[in-house]
């Protein structure tokens, strides 16, 4: 799964479970650490299919910054949605 999908699936992750919780850490830590153990379930729990060196701690690292990057976007996103929607 490449970088943009699991960028999508942060931000989506984060807007829904923003709009179901009602509270943004939560939506945003629960959307990172749910992307963070899959990556660390394909690195480690799948074969090496690779012919280097593992690189999954630096895979890891960046994940995590962007996931949290991209669940902040969509948790704030759907966050400010549901204001506009009750002023209303």
């Amino acid at each position: 799964m490449g970088i943009p999908a699991l960028l999508m699936l942060a931000f989506l992750g984060g807007a829904m479970l923003q709009l179901f919780l009602r509270r943004l850490p939560v939506a945003i830590v629960i959307s990172s650490a749910a992307l963070s153990l899959w990556i660390l379930f394909t690195e480690l729990l799948q074969p090496y299919k690779g012919g280097g060196a593992s690189m999954w701690p630096i895979a890891l690292f960046f994940i995590i910054v962007y996931s949290a990057g991209a669940a902040t976007i969509g948790a704030v996103g759907a966050l400010v949605i549901n204001k506009a929607r009750k002023s209303k």
